[in-house]
């Protein structure tokens, strides 16, 4: 198990992770600003169940969505640990705490919980949980020419945690039923698979 702790400086922001012993985290490669000894740091690529080929494929995918090919992987020995991690660009973290659909009905979650899987603009990914299940997602080439998110989202799903980083504060709104609002083009950085945009 894993603690998520948003960490607010001046102008920038950095995440703490408080790790249970085994517990294990995947991370954007660059995102490591410092662990305890007994956190082991390997790379690798995360291929979303596919093996191989399924892992280059993914790995090629971040690449387009401004991410790198290789993720971080933190994992807890023996005791508690800890790592801070920040995002290259100077701004804001939002921790979502996932909670997936159970066919087609939304479960009993804590307070402030996403229900469903959340998709990430280009850039915006800094972790997540280990059983975060993480693939690409092509979307339209209007909207990815036009919207700012880019072509490549990543398509994160499962129950745990991610965090993302964007410019300036992170806000979450929460849309009620027909609901709407409008955000500027490249200013939108994650949202769940239920909103439609345009």
């Amino acid at each position: 198990m894993t603690t998520f702790q948003v960490l607010s400086g001046a102008g920038a922001s950095s995440l703490r992770v408080l790790f249970q012993p085994g517990a294990c985290i995947k991370a954007e490669s660059d995102a490591l600003i410092s662990k305890t000894s007994n956190v082991e740091l390997t790379a690798g690529m995360d291929g979303g169940g596919g093996g191989l080929l399924g892992g280059i494929f993914q790995a090629g995918c971040r690449l387009l969505q401004g991410e790198s090919f290789f993720m971080q992987y933190l994992k807890c020995g023996a005791g508690q640990g800890e790592a801070l991690l920040a995002a290259s660009e100077i701004g804001d973290i939002k921790v979502l705490d996932l909670v997936p659909m159970i066919d087609g009905q939304q479960p009993e979650a804590a307070q402030g919980a996403v229900r469903g899987a959340v998709l990430v603009a280009n850039g915006a990914f800094l972790c997540a949980d280990s059983q975060i299940e993480m693939k690409s997602r092509c979307q339209s080439l209007s909207k990815g020419l036009f919207d700012g998110s880019g072509f490549v989202l990543m398509h994160c799903s499962g129950t745990g945690k991610v965090a993302i980083n964007c410019m300036g504060s992170c806000i979450r709104y929460d849309l009620g039923p027909g609901e709407s609002r409008h955000v500027d083009n490249g200013h939108l950085v994650a949202w769940t698979e239920a909103v439609k945009y345009s």
